[in-house]
């Protein structure tokens, strides 16, 4: 049970980058290693090789779960 807490409690995260910096609260962090999830592409760029970092900020399963499906349509009109 306490595992389960602490997994929703935010943590305080820096992150670094060529393309800028990021410190602030998180709930999930997504690393892909392609312009996919799933079978939904996400990015135009090809950014293959790369780690794509994809920051969650809230901890709430149904502010989660509302985002997939934006993702899926912006996804899929590519």
């Amino acid at each position: 049970m306490q595992l389960i807490r602490q997994a929703m409690n935010k943590q305080l995260l820096p992150f670094e980058s060529e393309n800028g910096n990021y410190e602030g609260e998180a709930t999930q962090v997504l690393v892909l290693l392609s312009n996919y999830y799933a079978d939904k592409k996400l990015f135009d760029e090809n950014t293959d090789g790369y780690g794509n970092i994809l920051i969650l900020k809230d901890s709430s399963i149904i502010s989660k779960l509302s985002v997939i499906p934006d993702l899926l349509k912006r996804g899929s009109s590519r």
